[in-house]
């Protein structure tokens, strides 16, 4: 793990370990643990109301997308590269048709996360991953 992962895990190890103690009865809590939260109040408060504010937003997104991932995995692998090209092909051309800087940035992003063209590039590489296994 590169250093700046470690650092990223320890500090979401870390902030799951003061979101158990928010879970605890105030009166439960150790002078230490009282002691940790108030620490940390500001980076709790935020990260507390980010959580807030995406709730269940999020979560329904996965359900959406898993649900969906289902669906689409029924397909041959075929039909997945057909879907990425023709998705591909969409953007170049909308590319190709628009001069402006802000568009070209939208069209140079990744596809969301939960489009049929991410969805599609998951299961391919999940199948290519599989058959590489199972020939190696």
């Amino acid at each position: 793990m590169a250093g700046e992962e470690v650092a990223a895990e320890t500090e979401q190890n870390g902030f799951k370990e003061l979101w158990l103690l928010l879970l605890k009865e105030p009166k439960e809590l150790t002078n230490e643990e009282v002691a940790c939260l108030l620490k940390h109040e500001w980076d709790v408060r935020e990260r507390v109301t980010a959580v807030f504010r995406r709730f269940p937003r999020e979560v329904e997104k996965v359900r959406r997308c898993r649900a969906r991932k289902e669906e689409l995995s029924a397909l041959p692998t075929e039909k997945f590269k057909t879907i990425v090209d023709f998705s591909r092909k969409e953007r170049r051309g909308a590319r190709a048709e628009n001069d402006d800087e802000d568009l070209d940035d939208f069209f140079s992003e990744p596809p969301a996360e939960d489009s049929d063209e991410h969805i599609a590039n998951e299961i391919i590489g999940e199948r290519e991953k599989a058959v590489a296994e199972a020939q190696g």
